[in-house]
C-alpha cells in the first residue's frame, strides 16, 4: 500500500486548463492529440512487423507514423529524472463539446481509446497539440478498484472512525449487503488477496 502511495505522491502536479469559455458548456476539447508516456512501462514492441494503425496489444497507436506530422515534444522530461520520457500517441485530432447538465455516453470497440478520451479530459495524458478546457471541477471513479489487502471494513473506513450509521448508508448507496452476506467472515473478510474484487 504504500509504494502505491508513494507513487501517487510523485505523479506530476495538475496543471488546471481552465479559462473563460462559455458557461453552458463543461468540456470543450479542439484538435486534442494526446501521447502516454511509457517510460516506465515494460513496454516492448514486438519483432513481429505491424501494419500501419494495427495494434500491439499493449498499448494502441490508431495512426500510421508515416503520417504522424506532430509528435511530443522530445525535450519533455520527468520532474525528477532527467532522462527524456518515451511516448507513444494514443489520441489525434479530437474535436468535442459536452454542455453542462448533459449525460454523455462514450461507446466503442475495446482499445478504441474510450479509456485515453477520458483520461486526456483529466489531463493524465500528455497533450501536445490542440487543446482541452474544463468548465468547473472533475471527479472520476475507474472501473478497477482501489483496495488494499485489509478486510472489506478497513477498505471502506480508510483508517477513519466507525460510524455505524454512515456506514451502513455507505453499504446500502454501494450495494454491498448482499456481497457482504455471501462473503466468508462477512465485511471483516480481508479482500485484495482473495481475489474478491
Amino acid at each position: 500500500m504504500f509504494s502505491d502511495m508513494q507513487a501517487l505522491l510523485e505523479l506530476p502536479e495538475y496543471q488546471a486548463r481552465t479559462r473563460e469559455m462559455n458557461g453552458n458548456l463543461a468540456v470543450v476539447m479542439r484538435n486534442g492529440c494526446y501521447a502516454r508516456d511509457v517510460t516506465s512501462l515494460h513496454y516492448h514492441p514486438t519483432n513481429k512487423e505491424q501494419q500501419p494503425g494495427e495494434r500491439d496489444g499493449l498499448l494502441s497507436n490508431n495512426k500510421p507514423e508515416s503520417t504522424s506530422s506532430t509528435s511530443p515534444p522530445p525535450s519533455y522530461k520527468k520532474s525528477n529524472n532527467t532522462s527524456p520520457l518515451q511516448f507513444v500517441n494514443v489520441l489525434f485530432g479530437v474535436n468535442m463539446m459536452v454542455k453542462r447538465g448533459k449525460l454523455v455516453g462514450v461507446c466503442g470497440d475495446a482499445g478504441s481509446g474510450k479509456t485515453s478520451l477520458i483520461s486526456a479530459i483529466c489531463g493524465e495524458l500528455i497533450g501536445y497539440d490542440g487543446e482541452c478546457l474544463v468548465n468547473g471541477k472533475l471527479a472520476l471513479v475507474t472501473q478497477t478498484p482501489w483496495t488494499y489487502n485489509h478486510t472489506l471494513q478497513d477498505n471502506i473506513l480508510m483508517a477513519n472512525k466507525m460510524s455505524t450509521r454512515r456506514y451502513k448508508n455507505v453499504m446500502w448507496a454501494c450495494s454491498l449487503e448482499a456481497d457482504v452476506e455471501r462473503l466468508p467472515n462477512g465485511d471483516l473478510t480481508e479482500i485484495g488477496t482473495l481475489e474478491l474484487i
